[in-house]
């Protein structure tokens, strides 16, 4: 039991760190810093997917400190918001989806084809169809 349990310790392992501070994906592996993917402004949420795909919550609203008011913040920029899609073989973005106004959190179907993702601005949800790159909002 002690082995296994010293191998299970010593296994390899990578991480991935949405950074938005910096507007990319910190890659870590082993407690090292390995490499940083950018994929756009504000990365939040991030899901991995089938066929080595990372998906990653990017946001044109501005970021707002405790106690922050909105009307001083600057203005989002709605081209910016999306979900990004990062090729990990590659260890680059390779597209972006339409994800509505600032996604946050996000899921994905069970079988790899919708992303369920929310909508902080807005208080919605839009359903994202990945092979068609298209979205709709549900009631």
């Amino acid at each position: 039991m002690l082995i296994l349990a010293a191998l299970l310790l010593a296994a390899p392992y990578r991480v991935y760190v949405s950074e938005e501070a910096s507007d990319d994906v910190a890659v870590i592996e082993n407690d090292a810093l390995v490499a940083r993917i950018p994929v756009g402004k504000r990365p939040r949420g991030l899901k991995l997917g089938p066929g080595g795909k990372l998906y990653v919550a990017v946001s044109g609203s501005p970021r707002a400190g405790p106690g922050q008011r909105e009307e001083d913040l600057p203005q989002p920029d709605r081209e910016q918001d999306g979900i990004a899609v990062v090729d990990l073989a590659r260890a680059q973005t390779v597209a972006r989806l339409p994800g509505g106004p600032d996604p946050e959190s996000f899921d994905l179907s069970p079988d790899g084809r919708l992303l369920y993702v929310s909508n902080e601005d807005a208080g919605a949800l839009s359903v994202v169809d990945i092979a068609a790159a298209r979205r709709w909002c549900a009631p």
